[in-house]
């Protein structure tokens, strides 16, 4: 199968590999070092031939969009599934994503890489100290597009992913796709800890790891929210920068506030530790930081809609907002008004 590959490289049109999509994955599978020696060799060229099997952008059929490209991500799949070709297909799976032009379907690069990577359920051949590793090194060669995948990878509340393609004829595929808890904890402390790494100076990076606050571990909370807090003290971050970690912040605690009778919602001691961070975040000069007052699900401390004496009480903090605002001008005025949103 070697002259195969080497006549897709040569065909600097890009139509042999997609005329082997089809057929790609049994073709990987039965030729795994070759395969991946040729997808590696056309991803090292300045214009790669295989981004032209992305064809879904404009694609448009009876049955929906398709595209060649899809076969390259399964044949890569199967590869996962090696111990041995692990590595290679999930970073070739990532250099794809780098270069992925976006298209109309779910099947890319990013969401590949991310199934065969994930910690809480086995779909790849390899261990969690092996993905651990391949992130890590990921982390330095190509941390803007590595970033949204470790965010994908951390903790979530009600996690799915599509089984990666599996192999037809080699056994590799485990026999079982459950992992301990023990391995599962690892590998999302490990994965927060190298998303903390590449967070420092961005604040909308912060707001992102904040997002999936709830879903960590004790430990792992406090060890996110010190790291915000210490960047914080050294960072010189832009107003609006800092507006969007403390807005993610705040509709957090408002979030929970107003459902804290539910089963998820977060502790008392989890709200206070996000309010003392997002004391820290806020600006008294930003009058951004009195939305919650205005907007349509309005919110004043720990207070809701329906508790007594809530409509007094709130209605004397909007007086008091309102007049701090307009003593800053008509700018503040102005961009307090285009920050709330659903009004009623």
């Amino acid at each position: 199968l070697h002259s195969v590959w080497d006549a897709a490289s040569a065909d600097d049109t890009g139509s042999l590999w997609g005329s082997l999509s089809d057929e790609m994955p049994l073709l990987a599978e039965a030729s795994p070092r070759e395969f991946l020696d040729a997808v590696e060799a056309d991803l090292d060229q300045k214009n790669p031939l295989l981004v032209t099997l992305f064809q879904d952008e404009d694609s448009d059929t009876l049955f929906g969009a398709s595209s060649p490209h899809t076969g390259l991500l399964w044949a890569l799949e199967t590869l996962c599934w090696s111990p041995e070709h692990f590595r290679r297909a999930a970073e070739a799976l990532a250099r794809l994503a780098s270069l992925d032009p976006g298209g109309k379907l779910s099947n890319r690069p990013a969401q590949s890489f991310v199934n065969v990577l994930r910690g809480w359920v086995r779909q790849s051949g390899a261990t969690t100290a092996e993905k651990l590793d391949l992130l890590a090194a990921l982390t330095e060669s190509m941390p803007d597009t590595v970033w949204p995948l470790l965010v994908d990878l951390l903790p979530e509340s009600h996690g799915f992913s599509t089984p990666p393609h599996g192999p037809t004829y080699r056994d590799w595929a485990s026999e079982t796709t459950s992992v301990l808890m023990s391995d599962w904890a690892h590998f999302a402390k490990g994965v927060l800890k190298l998303a903390i790494g590449l967070a420092p100076s961005d604040p909308s990076k912060w707001a992102q790891l904040v997002d999936r606050y709830e879903q960590l571990p004790p430990h792992d909370r406090s060890e996110l929210l010190q790291a915000i807090k210490d960047d914080a003290a050294l960072s010189a971050w832009s107003s609006d920068g800092s507006h969007v970690l403390w807005q993610t912040l705040d509709e957090k605690i408002r979030r929970h506030e107003e459902f804290s009778e539910t089963d998820w919602a977060m502790s008392p001691d989890d709200l206070a530790k996000l309010m003392s961070l997002a004391e820290v975040i806020a600006s008294d000069s930003d009058p951004r930081r009195h939305i919650g007052l205005f907007e349509w699900r309005m919110h004043y401390r720990r207070m809701k809609y329906g508790d007594e004496g809530f409509e007094e009480a709130l209605g004397q903090a909007q007086v008091a907002a309102l007049t701090e605002v307009v003593s800053q001008g008509i700018d503040a005025l102005r961009l307090l008004t285009l920050a709330v949103k659903n009004t009623q």
